[in-house]
């Protein structure tokens, strides 16, 4: 479906914009992108997705009569059209009419006689030629051309300097635009704290598009996580910690096919340091156990078992505050690797019960971190390494 794609944009026109792909028209005043295409589609719901799945935008809404302007212009430009041409405009059974792409309808301009049609369910097309151009209503079946319409490229803000803040995809959760290259940095403002990023929604084009993470700057930096596809978020890492007060987003999206994007919040931590446990067996628990947590406290813990060992791990006592407090288990020597589970809430209280799980390989990573005024008891684990 995506190389069919790009052979039918071979043979439309092109008219170029530092602001739109190749081959749109931008309109400035309202900082949209137009594209016509005088190919004949079988239906008004093909030249629909047509325009959702290249562009992420929709058959063309015109909510003024500079909008009219505008697009007539593209389309005389472009040699005029004998054919009626798809636009976004439906009505329902009663004959209200709508934008498919959730814009008021706030101008119309009906070509002669179009509105005795107007008490059916329809589609519309837009002639352009005078004296009796307009909106026409048509059967939604019928062979015509189209015209989509979707947001210009941007990146919107890219160096961010407070001690925390969020950063949004283009447009989200609105889809972003094809043909996206937008780098993110994070400073905080005390060089001696640490980024902790936090991806709350993901959902891009598998493989095509990505979201890159790298510790430090994209020039000089190693990337610690890279983001693709609609993932839910139990299967992301909760958090992610550079070396450093600098964090880069680097953002791609393809040519084609959009869908929401990203956000992720960040938070300035102070420098943190690893408690680590080598050999067969060993225990770990939250600081000051069995008596409270700190009420604000992160801290790791790396398990290093013997070479082809993996770690079972078994938790006699947890509790935690379920929202705000939580301990995430690594796949491996950091947060960057496959997040095995993230505990909190009240689930071990007997010891005769214990909570059990084990890795694929000799070394596991924890990370505790509690937001609770409330601070409770918090964790026991007792870890050993077995052959496999």
């Amino acid at each position: 479906m995506k190389y069919s794609l790009y052979v039918l944009l071979i043979l439309i026109p092109a008219i170029f914009c530092t602001n739109c792909p190749d081959g749109w028209v931008y309109q400035a005043t309202t900082s949209q992108c137009y594209y016509y295409s005088d190919l004949v589609v079988n239906s008004n719901d093909q030249a629909a997705t047509f325009c959702s799945n290249y562009s992420g935008g929709s058959l063309v809404s015109i909510l003024s009569p500079d909008d009219y302007n505008f697009v007539t212009n593209i389309i005389e430009t472009s040699g005029g059209s004998p054919y009626l041409i798809w636009i976004g405009l439906e009505s329902n059974n009663l004959g209200a009419l709508s934008w498919i792409d959730g814009s008021k309808v706030n101008y119309t301009k009906f070509s002669d006689n179009s509105t005795a049609d107007l008490i059916q369910s329809n589609c519309f097309a837009l002639r352009t030629k005078s004296p009796n151009d307009g909106f026409v209503p048509l059967s939604c079946g019928l062979n015509q051309p189209f015209l989509c319409k979707q947001h210009s490229s941007s990146c919107g803000l890219n160096l961010f300097t407070n001690s925390s803040g969020t950063i949004l995809s283009p447009n989200y959760p609105s889809n972003y635009d094809n043909g996206l290259s937008c780098e993110y940095k994070i400073v905080l403002p005390d060089s001696s704290k640490l980024v902790r990023l936090s991806m709350t929604f993901l959902d891009i084009e598998q493989k095509w598009d990505y979201l890159r993470v790298y510790d430090g700057t994209k020039e000089t930096g190693v990337i610690i996580a890279n983001y693709t596809g609609d993932q839910e978020y139990s299967t992301l890492p909760s958090y992610l910690i550079g070396s450093s007060n600098v964090l880069t987003l680097y953002f791609y999206t393809d040519k084609t096919f959009t869908a929401k994007g990203f956000q992720a919040k960040y938070s300035s931590v102070s420098q943190l340091y690893y408690i680590k446990q080598n050999g067969t067996s060993g225990e770990i628990s939250s600081t000051n156990y069995p008596q409270n947590y700190d009420p604000w406290e992160s801290q790791y813990y790396i398990i290093t078992a013997p070479p082809g060992t993996v770690v079972k791990m078994e938790f006699v006592y947890f509790e935690t505050s379920r929202y705000d407090t939580e301990l995430e288990i690594y796949d491996g020597k950091s947060t960057s690797y496959k997040r095995i589970t993230s505990l909190s809430g009240s689930l071990v209280t007997d010891s005769s019960k214990p909570l059990i799980f084990r890795s694929t390989q000799n070394v596991v990573t924890l990370f505790f971190t509690a937001y609770d005024l409330y601070p409770l008891r918090g964790f026991d684990m007792i870890w050993s390494a077995e052959y496999q």
